[in-house]
């Protein structure tokens, strides 16, 4: 989860930009330095580790700026000029169709222009999409999951680049056309990516992932509190990959450095690889070795500081290293201290409905509206044998 932000979009970088910088727990400011450093230090590893590909599980924006795309494309494309490395992407829930998309080029906070999954493509062209064995294509007239791809990697493998935001009317659970955070897999989808697995079980290959989204629940609490981090579904979703052949599948969405596993009934194993944010706390990238040669194929991991090779320096400042420690977990966790942190969150997660809710005209308005149709609920509770009393709570 890159989350780059365009230096042309900063504007002077004056008080505007540096109030919003502080107010968040990402680091936008340092976002380009944070690449270079990344970036740097997987060109020298590769001298000795003979790395062939970087994947990037998406959210490859602030919140989808046109220009910020623009300008990361262009970078990722000299680093693939300059080290003879593959870099293939994948979208995440804050690139497309987002309404969050800013710029403070007059040193104020203004919309920005926001991208469509038609201009993501043709803007990480060069990206993945250049190697493309296979394209899925939605039916006439929708759209979703149609930036998903795969790709015969060196060694006998494939690589399922799957689209699973929710950026138009046909991939949202709610039937709108709306940026949501969740995210899903399509029956037009999974149509291909079953044919996919079971072309390249026919070849030989070892099927590996990537998506945005956790296929497999990273953590305890978070399927039951933070259900939009992980594929809607993910048990089955996770299930079905596996026995579908899939071994391994990278993912972020989550921000954190982790390695979870689900195994189906059927006794067949994925592996959820999750990558942090590169720009907040722990500010890791990773570098994997993987081994099919065997019976079961396997991956070693090494986890890297951001700034192991080259320190993270931008116009105004070069920070001492770690970065991690000496400027990274006080951004992340404790400008504002962790309060404000967990304000963000909630803003997060809430700060739509409260929206919606306002602009109901009141609580009560929204419950009972069409969206979320409580009268209905309290309707179809009675006459499965509800008392009126406790009805009368909610519609008094």
């Amino acid at each position: 989860d890159i989350h780059y932000y365009a230096q042309s979009q900063m504007g002077s970088r004056g008080d505007a930009w540096q109030k919003y910088c502080k107010m968040v727990s990402r680091q936008f400011d340092q976002s380009q330095a944070l690449v270079d450093s990344a970036l740097s230090a997987i060109a020298k590893h590769a001298e000795e580790n003979n790395c062939k590909y970087v994947l990037i599980p998406g959210d490859m924006t602030k919140d989808g700026e046109y220009e910020g795309h623009k300008e990361l494309a262009q970078r990722l494309e000299l680093f693939e000029e300059e080290t003879g490395i593959q870099v293939l992407v994948t979208n995440g829930n804050h690139d497309i169709n987002n309404s969050g998309a800013s710029t403070f080029i007059n040193d104020k906070e203004e919309p920005a222009r926001k991208t469509s999954p038609e201009e993501f493509r043709e803007i990480y062209k060069n990206l993945g999409f250049d190697l493309a064995h296979s394209f899925y294509t939605p039916p006439a007239g929708q759209k979703a999951g149609m930036l998903s791809y795969s790709v015969r990697l060196e060694g006998g493998y494939r690589l399922l680049v799957l689209d699973v935001c929710k950026y138009s009317a046909d991939s949202s659970s709610s039937g709108r056309d709306e940026h949501e955070t969740a995210g899903n897999i399509t029956p037009g989808l999974w149509a291909w990516v079953e044919g996919q697995m079971a072309e390249a079980k026919a070849a030989g290959e070892t099927v590996i992932g990537m998506m945005h989204h956790n296929a497999v629940k990273q953590f305890g609490v978070q399927e039951s509190m933070f259900q939009t981090f992980v594929v809607d579904n993910w048990m089955e979703t996770a299930e079905r990959l596996a026995d579908g052949g899939m071994k391994f599948v990278f993912t972020g969405h989550t921000h954190m450095t982790n390695i979870a596993a689900h195994t189906s009934d059927n006794g067949n194993m994925l592996v959820d690889c999750q990558s942090p944010s590169l720009t907040g706390f722990p500010n890791h990238f990773r570098e994997v070795l993987f081994d099919n040669t065997g019976l079961n194929p396997k991956a070693e991991f090494k986890t890297f500081d951001v700034d192991c090779v080259k320190q993270i320096t931008t116009p105004s400042k070069t920070f001492e290293k770690p970065y991690i420690y000496n400027f990274s977990f006080g951004q992340t966790y404790g400008h504002d201290g962790l309060a404000r942190f967990g304000a963000d969150m909630a803003e997060g997660y809430l700060g739509g409905y409260l929206e919606k809710i306002k602009n109901s005209g009141g609580l009560y308005a929204f419950l009972t509206g069409p969206e979320v149709g409580l009268d209905k609920i309290l309707d179809d509770a009675l006459k499965g044998g509800l008392k009126l009393g406790s009805a009368e709570i909610f519609t008094a």
